[in-house]
C-alpha cells in the first residue's frame, strides 16, 4: 500500500504538466494567421522565422504567410515572396487564392504571361468550387490591357462581368466608348478596391475610350485627392507630347523641378511613380535628351520590374527605349514627334 501512495505521490507532478500542456494557448498557426490579419507584418515575419516549428509542420500555410508578410511588407521584396508562394502552391496545386496572389506578385514584377495564368487558373478554381476572389476580373482584364491583347467583347464572353455593378459599368463604357465622370466619382469613392486597383482600372478606361483627355479635363476641376490630381495629370502628358511646352507645363505641376528639365515627383503610390517615369522618357525622348531619357526609363524599369540588382545597359540608348515600349500602342503614336 505504501509503494502503491508513493508512485502516485511520483505521479502527481507529470500529471499536472501534462494538464497545462493541453490548457488552450493560441498555438502558433493562429498566432501567424491574427499577426497577419492585423496587418502586422514584420511581427508576422517575425514569428514564422522564430518560431519553433517542425520541418514536417512546415507546409503550405507557412510558405503563403510568410511570401504574403514578405511582399505586403514591401514590393520590393516581390521576387523573395514568389519563391515561398511557389513551395506553398507546390504543398496545395489547386488553391485558388494562392494562385491569385502569385499572379499578384508576378503582375508587379512586369512578368504579365505568368500573372494571367495564374489569373486565368484561379478564375477556373473559382467557379468549380463555386467560390469567388475579389476583384479577380479586374485584375485580369488590367493584365490583358498591358499585354496589349485587351478586347472588351472577348472579355465579356470569356468573363462574368455581372457579378460586380462596377465591372458590368466599365464594361458598358468601353461599348459605348464614352466614359462618364460619375462612375469615375463611383470608382474613386468606392471601399472595394485599393487605391493602386483603382488607378489602375482607371488607366485601363482611358486606355480604351476615345473622350480620355476630355474626361481627364473634367476629373480634374474637381476636388480629388491628390494621387488622384497626379495621375489625371500625368495621363494628360499623354495627350500633349504635340507640344512639348504644355508637356513641361504640366510636368511642373505635379512634380519637382530640381535642375534644368530635371523632374521628380513625390507619391506613396508605385503605379504613379511608374506611369510618371514612362510619361517622363517618352518627352526626353521627344526631346532628342537621350541621356534624361534612359534615365527616366531606367527608373521606370526599377518600379515595373523590381530586380535584385540593376545592371548598366551599355546598349545604344534609343535601342534601349525602342525596346522596352515596343509593344506599347501608346507609344507607337508619339514616335512620329520625335525630330
Amino acid at each position: 500500500m505504501k509503494k502503491l501512495l508513493y508512485i502516485i505521490i511520483l505521479l502527481v507532478p507529470v500529471f499536472i504538466t501534462n494538464c497545462k500542456i493541453n490548457v488552450d494557448y493560441p498555438s502558433v498557426y493562429e498566432q501567424i494567421k491574427d499577426s497577419y490579419e492585423k496587418q502586422d507584418y514584420d511581427a508576422t515575419i517575425s514569428l514564422i522565422r522564430n518560431a519553433n516549428i517542425k520541418r514536417s509542420q512546415k507546409t503550405d500555410w507557412y510558405y503563403y504567410y510568410l511570401g504574403m508578410s514578405v511582399y505586403k511588407k514591401s514590393k520590393q521584396n516581390t521576387r523573395e515572396a514568389i519563391e515561398n508562394l511557389k513551395i506553398a502552391i507546390a504543398f496545395k496545386k489547386n488553391n485558388p487564392e494562392y494562385k491569385f496572389s502569385i499572379g499578384q506578385m508576378y503582375f508587379d514584377i512586369g512578368e504579365y504571361k505568368k500573372s494571367l495564368t495564374n489569373f486565368k487558373k484561379a478564375y477556373s478554381l473559382c467557379k468549380e468550387n463555386n467560390t469567388a476572389i475579389p476583384n479577380l476580373n479586374f485584375w485580369i482584364l488590367i493584365n490583358l490591357d498591358k499585354m496589349g491583347n485587351f478586347r472588351v467583347e472577348e472579355f465579356i464572353k470569356e468573363f462574368n462581368t455581372d457579378e460586380s455593378n462596377y465591372l458590368k459599368q466599365f464594361s458598358e463604357q468601353i461599348l459605348q466608348k464614352r466614359i462618364s465622370d460619375k462612375y469615375i466619382d463611383s470608382l474613386i469613392d468606392s471601399q472595394e478596391f485599393t487605391v493602386e486597383e483603382k488607378l489602375m482600372i482607371l488607366d485601363v478606361l482611358l486606355n480604351n475610350c476615345p473622350n480620355s483627355s476630355e474626361i481627364c479635363e473634367t476629373m480634374l476641376e474637381k476636388d480629388i485627392k491628390e494621387e488622384y490630381t497626379q495621375f489625371f495629370t500625368i495621363k494628360m502628358l499623354s495627350y500633349s507630347f504635340d507640344n512639348l511646352q504644355n508637356c513641361k507645363d504640366l510636368l511642373r505641376k505635379i512634380s519637382i523641378e530640381v535642375g534644368n528639365d530635371i523632374f521628380i515627383i513625390e507619391s506613396s503610390s508605385y503605379f504613379i511613380y511608374q506611369i510618371f517615369n514612362k510619361y517622363l522618357c517618352w518627352y526626353y525622348f521627344i526631346e532628342n535628351d537621350d541621356e534624361s531619357a534612359v534615365n527616366a526609363l531606367r527608373a521606370y524599369q526599377i518600379q515595373k520590374y523590381k530586380p535584385k540588382t540593376f545592371k548598366h545597359n551599355t546598349s545604344d540608348d534609343i535601342e534601349l527605349i525602342m525596346r522596352e515600349f515596343k509593344n506599347d500602342k501608346e507609344f507607337q503614336s508619339i514616335i512620329e514627334y520625335r525630330n
